[in-house]
């Protein structure tokens, strides 16, 4: 008699609790395109791993929660994070393309001195298509020596310095998103010139004084930190400049992938200077 009174009274109490509990689970809906087998799907959270095949119409129940899913197929790894507060249909896209035709690229790039004349650049990949691109990319460069990749938001199995082009071989590119590769290297010269970029565009911050260019539009002059850059930018297939010697530009590196993405959103500002905008 006891012990049903005490099975009941726990009822009471935790009856309300599943309820609620199960209220607040979500039905997640899996969509893979361009793959009709079946695939591994990993889900993690603060307070759950498991693990699963899913395929095209597979439904997995979870509550609400910040979650990360990782899919395993075609020998990649494919990755989502989802704040789940209702229910969400989750789609991998698993299409491929090699084509470069949706790709485009943003270079932002920072010159300055320290024992010899610097380069540091952001690389921007976009890729506004509907399949991910896998392939190879093409980046042409100045004169330069001491090419260094620092880091990257983009797959690629290797990065080879061809002298006068970096090259990325097997990047992807995810559909409709974009990524960024940072590589840094120093000018053989004061010239900085580079042919054959076409569908590339560039920003070129200068610590150094300009004493030429060519095929570049001059946006006047920028402070970042305390340091005064000369802006240009550009649609590019050839441009080139020519740095004057002045001493003293230095550069803390530590701040230049701070700067270098500040100048990202300065390309909404180009077409027409603002009243921060200096001329020199």
């Amino acid at each position: 008699m006891l012990r049903a009174v005490i099975v009941a009274a726990l009822l009471v109490v935790l009856l309300p609790q599943v309820l609620i509990s199960q209220s607040l689970a979500y039905t997640v809906n899996i969509s893979i395109k361009g793959y009709d087998g079946e695939a591994l799907l990993n889900v993690t959270s603060a307070d759950l791993t498991m693990s699963r095949g899913v395929k095209t119409g597979s439904k997995i129940e979870l509550p609400e929660g910040l979650y990360v899913f990782s899919l395993f197929a075609l020998n990649k790894t494919f990755q989502k994070e989802v704040n789940l507060t209702k229910n969400t249909t989750l789609t991998f896209n698993l299409l491929f393309t090699n084509s470069t035709e949706n790709l485009s690229l943003i270079r932002h790039i920072i010159v300055y001195s320290s024992t010899q004349i610097d380069v540091y650049e952001i690389l921007l990949i976009t890729n506004s298509g509907d399949r991910n691109f896998e392939g190879n990319i093409s980046v042409p460069l100045p004169d330069h020596r001491n090419l260094n990749v620092k880091e990257s938001t983009l797959s690629f199995i290797t990065a080879d310095d061809m002298g006068d082009r970096i090259n990325f071989y097997d990047i992807i590119v995810p559909a409709n998103d974009s990524g960024r590769i940072t590589f840094s290297y120093s000018l053989k010269s004061n010239v900085f010139k580079i042919s054959d970029s076409e569908k590339q565009r560039l920003m070129l911050l200068s610590a150094l004084p300009v004493e030429e260019y060519m095929n570049l539009s001059y946006k006047g002059i920028q402070e970042f930190g305390g340091q005064r850059y000369r802006v240009f930018e550009g649609n590019i297939t050839k441009c080139s400049l020519v740095f004057g010697g002045e001493k003293g530009a230095k550069v803390d590196p530590v701040a230049l992938i701070g700067i270098l993405i500040i100048s990202a959103s300065l390309f909404f500002y180009l077409k027409s200077k603002s009243s921060r905008w200096e001329d020199e």
